[in-house]
């Protein structure tokens, strides 16, 4: 893999003038994921049950959650899920520059 230099969280809040800050609200996620699979469901042309949204927001929202826990205890906040959720976001974003040539 690649380096990535903002993986180290550290050096990345520190060097302010070449940064890219992007923070999530967790609040959001979930009216942002229902929209999600909703637009799929409408490209598709079909209708899913109840019973299937409802899992995969289920498990869309487990995934988040694990991934801000996992990212708040990398970084020594272990249990603080809104600092956990900004630093798996950013990464994630990070990731997704790095990977476009940014």
């Amino acid at each position: 893999e690649m380096t990535k230099p903002w993986r180290n969280i550290t050096t990345i809040w520190s060097d302010k003038k070449n940064c890219v800050f992007v923070f999530i609200s967790v609040n959001l996620t979930g009216d942002s994921t229902v929209s999600a699979l909703e637009m799929s469901q409408n490209s598709r042309r079909l209708s899913d049950s109840f019973e299937k949204v409802d899992g995969q927001l289920h498990d869309i929202m487990q995934h988040i959650f694990k991934a801000s826990a996992d990212a708040a205890a990398e970084y020594g906040m272990a249990g603080d899920y809104e600092a956990g959720a900004n630093i798996a976001g950013f990464l994630k974003v990070a990731d997704a520059m790095y990977y476009q040539g940014m």
